[in-house]
Parts: structure tokens; C-alpha cells; sequence
């Protein structure tokens, strides 16, 4: 036996003089992996109460404000608004300049008016204002303009209030409104209404039912988000822990009202109301979970697995120099050569680190063959 073996076993003899089995075991136990996570792998009652909170309010925002079928049109009624309906109706009229049928089905002329185009709220307005419709012609005759005889021209303030009410009411119908922009895209293509967007309008790709599925991706968001502030505001974790606590919880609430979503897809045999943003947010929280897993998690079992392993190595090597029994020598052995199959585990289950895991357990095993040589 070398010099240098020769101190480095006195080393480890004297590190564990007076430990038997039984303390080493203890030691190895000691090193526990889940105490470090608990905090950010484990969701409390709480956690799930606000993942059921947030996801069954993302889910019936969706359901009932992004229903197909929509709502009937608000009646103006002398009592609306706190008492105002009875001034409003004086700004509904019933020949309004932007309700004119150009052709093409009933009700479909909204997508083809400019006074319904949010983006053209002004050309709007002056439509109003002096009784000419303007939009785009369902029959492919490019624009169409059209005069009213007779209308007795309003002002812009009339104008305003007239077409902020029509739009209003508008919005609630089985229709809606066409979403922003789509007569500038017709513009573009040569003043035709595209193809896709007109089976996207027909089929209730509106709105109304666009705003009911950013409106449930975003109230998901908001409950988890500021209720997490608050949860983690004043402990001292790590961000990085702190954030995937975050990210599993948003992660379940999307899932939640994904479910939802995807019943009411089922059920009107609509595919284009899925709503896309809310799958986006689902995936974006499961792929910083699952990075989080790779890069934290993995890591940290790696490094606490090595630890374990050390202790293990010590223990053999105290074993050997002390020349205990066989039982002991072979208890010894079969834990270390179960942390080095988990080792092997923990390496498959995270490619970027398996050329550390191998060397690692590498070099692991070519100290337990020289010791056995020793010994």
C-alpha cells in the first residue's frame, strides 16, 4: 500500500473513529433531497382552492361570454344605464347610415361595413354624421358608397354617442362585431373580402367570443399571479424556486379552463373557437416547469446523490481498514450500488448532464475495485 493511501485511509478512519453501521445509515438519510423542495414542489389546500378559482372563473368566461349562440341585443329601456335610457334613445336611431344591406346574407353586413370596423371608428362617425354608408361590396364589386335622401345630418357629438351605442348593442348578438381591421385587409386584397375571413366570421370567429378567450387566459393570470405575490412576498426562497411554484400552479388553472374550453369545442363541433392564447400560456408555464425540472431539480438530486454516495465510500473504506464482518462489508455494498443505479436514473432523465453522471460514476466505481483489491 502506497504512502498516499496509506494517509488518505487514516483520513477517513479518523473522520468516522467510533461510527458504526447504524450512524452511517443515519447520515445518509439525513441528506434529504425533498426537504430543499418541499416548499416549491408541494401545493397546500390553499394553492388548489385559487387553481380552482381561477380556472372554473377562465372556464365560465369562456363558456358563457364566448358562446356561439351570443345574446340577445339590449333593449334601450327608460330605466338602462341609471336612468339614462330615456336620453339614449334619442341616439338610436332606426335608419342608422352603417346598418345598410348591401347584399350577402342578413347580419353579415357588419363585416363589410366600415362604420363596424373598430378600426374606422371616425369614418364611422362621419358616416353618421352625414347619412352615407361606405364599406365593401359582399358581391365583389369593390367599394360601395350610398347616400340616404332625406337623412338630416347630426353633429359629432350626436355621432359619437349614435355609433359608441350601436356598437355596444352590436357586440352582444350572435354576430358581434367582425374583429378589428378586417376591412383594411380587404383593402389590401384588392377591395374583395378574403375568403378565410369571411368563413372565420361566419363560423363565429368574432369579437365577442376573441375577447371571451383573452378575457379567460387573462383572469387566470391575474388570480394566480397576485395571489402568489402575496404567498411568497415575504419568504426567503429562491426566485427560481419561487417562480416554478408559480408556473405549476398557472400551469394546473390553464389546465382547468383548457377542459372547459375544449367540451365547448366538443359539444358546437367548432374547431376555431379553441382558444389558442390560452394553450399558448398552458404550454409557455409547462415548459418553464419542465426546464426547471431539468436544470434544478435533476441537478440538485445529482449533487445530493453524490453526497450520499461519498458518505457511502467513506463508510466501505472504514470497513475495509477496520476489518469488520462480511454482513456489514456487504450491507455497505448493496447501498452504494443502489445510489449508483439511481445515479444512472437521474442521469437518463437529464441528457445534458449524463456525461457528469458517467464520470462521476465512473470514477465512484473505480474506487470501490481498488479498495476491493486492497482489502
Amino acid at each position: 500500500m502506497t504512502d498516499a493511501v496509506d494517509r488518505a485511509f487514516l483520513r477517513v478512519e479518523e473522520k468516522l473513529a467510533g461510527a458504526d453501521l447504524e450512524t452511517l445509515k443515519e447520515r445518509i438519510e439525513s441528506i434529504s433531497f425533498e426537504a430543499m423542495f418541499d416548499h416549491v414542489q408541494v401545493l397546500n389546500r390553499t394553492d388548489w382552492i385559487m387553481i380552482g378559482v381561477a380556472g372554473v372563473a377562465g372556464a365560465l368566461i369562456d363558456i358563457i361570454y364566448g358562446r356561439p349562440t351570443g345574446f340577445s341585443e339590449p333593449e334601450i329601456k327608460d330605466n338602462s344605464l341609471f336612468g339614462l335610457g330615456e336620453q339614449l334613445k334619442n341616439f338610436d336611431p332606426q335608419n342608422n347610415p352603417i346598418d345598410f344591406q348591401a347584399g350577402g346574407p342578413v347580419g353579415d353586413h357588419r363585416l363589410y361595413s366600415y362604420g363596424h370596423d373598430l378600426f374606422r371608428f371616425f369614418e364611422g362617425v362621419k358616416e353618421i354624421m352625414n347619412g352615407v354608408y361606405q364599406g365593401i361590396s359582399p358581391d365583389g364589386h369593390g367599394v360601395i358608397t350610398h347616400a340616404f335622401t332625406g337623412y338630416s345630418p347630426v353633429d359629432l357629438h350626436t355621432a359619437i354617442i349614435t355609433l359608441i351605442l350601436h356598437l355596444f348593442k352590436d357586440f352582444w348578438t350572435s354576430m358581434s362585431l367582425p374583429l378589428p381591421g378586417m376591412t383594411w385587409l380587404a383593402n389590401l386584397n384588392g377591395d374583395q373580402m378574403p375568403e378565410l375571413a369571411k368563413k372565420l366570421y361566419e363560423d363565429g370567429v368574432n369579437l365577442r367570443t376573441v375577447m371571451a378567450e383573452i378575457s379567460a387566459t387573462v383572469i387566470v393570470e391575474l388570480t394566480i399571479r397576485v395571489y402568489h405575490h402575496f404567498r411568497f412576498r415575504e419568504k426567503s426562497v429562491s426566485q427560481r424556486h419561487i417562480e416554478a411554484h408559480r408556473d405549476r400552479m398557472l400551469a394546473c388553472a390553464h389546465g382547468v379552463a383548457l377542459l372547459a374550453n375544449i367540451g365547448k369545442v366538443a359539444f358546437t363541433q367548432q374547431p376555431q373557437l379553441l382558444n389558442i392564447g390560452q394553450w399558448a400560456m398552458f404550454a409557455r408555464a409547462a415548459i418553464r416547469l419542465w426546464r426547471y425540472h431539468v436544470t434544478e431539480i435533476v441537478g440538485e438530486k445529482m449533487r445530493v446523490s453524490k453526497e450520499r454516495t461519498n458518505v457511502m465510500s467513506e463508510a466501505l473504506a472504514s470497513l475495509l481498514i477496520d476489518g469488520r464482518g462480511k454482513k456489514e462489508l456487504y450491507d455497505v455494498t448493496l447501498l452504494l450500488q443502489d445510489l449508483s443505479a439511481e445515479n444512472a436514473r437521474l442521469a437518463r432523465s437529464a441528457k445534458s448532464l449524463a456525461e457528469y453522471m458517467s464520470f462521476h460514476t465512473n470514477h465512484m466505481r473505480a474506487g470501490y475495485e481498488e479498495l476491493l483489491a486492497l482489502r
